[in-house]
């Protein structure tokens, strides 16, 4: 009876210290990405999520120019503050033209205006033969991308 008193308070301790190294590992703010092949959990990273895209040309009096208003609305499940880029590559039937780079405006929206004086190819008189491929990448390198054609 003895021998069974000093097993049962064996166990208690067994789980006691089981029980405070989880609580202790689960409280060190470690991240563990999962990129879903299965097996032990973890924290998943979801890819960013481009929900729109937008490209229009237009004339601005003020500037005395074109411009051309790219916009995307780029959507993560993870937060707007883990998409890392979002950019938009102009293409036409020659190939590859130029990028540029979008900005953060604020609830999942990314934009960018671009007068033709600072590009060295659009024009807004090509504008239905130009395609627009946007892209959004994340901070653990997913990314998504979508081809607007005027």
């Amino acid at each position: 009876m003895k021998a069974l008193k000093s097993m049962n308070r064996f166990g208690f301790w067994a789980r006691l210290w089981t029980g405070m190294t989880a609580i202790l590992l689960a409280s060190t703010g470690c991240i563990i990405v999962d990129n879903g092949g299965g097996g032990g959990g973890g924290y998943y990273n979801e890819a960013p999520y481009i929900t729109d895209a937008y490209v229009e040309c237009f004339w601005d009096p003020g500037y005395a120019d074109y411009g051309w208003d790219f916009v995307s609305v780029v959507d993560d499940l993870d937060g707007a503050g883990d998409v890392r880029d979002v950019w938009v590559e102009v293409w036409d039937s020659s190939g590859y033209l130029e990028q540029w780079d979008l900005v953060y405006d604020g609830y999942e929206q990314w934009s960018n205006t671009i007068y033709e004086y600072y590009s060295a190819y659009l024009n807004c008189d090509y504008y239905p033969y130009y395609q627009f491929d946007f892209f959004a990448i994340d901070s653990y390198g997913d990314q998504d991308s979508v081809t607007f054609i005027p």
